[in-house]
């Protein structure tokens, strides 16, 4: 039997690049999907932003068989830092001060500007000549 002459021992630091997408409070994610859904989901709860609970899947004024599936937040940015982080996140421009209604279908959101909902129902009417009018 041959007697063992050398003995080495070895640290081998193995590197690996993570990628974390961090949500605006600091929370961490692998996937930037998980973050995006995330973020949805906390805008309800930023002091910057009101959100008007009694119309919570109140459905607005549009046509879509598949409506019921859904759900229907409604909110106002109160600051310009709000509306440009909210409207990044849902991939629209938005301005301070005024409501939006967020339809969530689960797995899509779409955001609609109250006046552009408002000019629908005024249209709706005006093709039977009713004019409508908000105050």
């Amino acid at each position: 039997m041959k007697e063992i002459i050398k003995t080495v021992t070895e640290t081998k630091t193995i590197e690996k690049k993570v990628i974390y997408y961090v949500a605006s409070d600091g929370t961490e994610f692998t996937s930037k999907e998980e973050c995006k859904f995330y973020e949805e989901k906390m805008i309800y709860y930023r002091d910057d932003i009101v959100v008007f609970d009694t119309l919570t899947d109140c459905v607005p004024f549009f046509y879509d068989e598949n409506y019921r599936d859904y759900s229907y937040h409604y909110i106002m940015p109160k600051t310009e830092t709000a509306a440009r982080e909210i409207g990044n996140l849902f991939e629209t421009n938005m301005f301070p001060n005024k409501i939006y209604c967020i339809e969530d279908a689960g797995d899509w959101v779409d955001v609609y500007p109250i006046d552009e909902l408002k000019q629908q129902i005024k249209d709706f009417f005006n093709r039977m000549n009713i004019t409508v009018n908000f105050s």
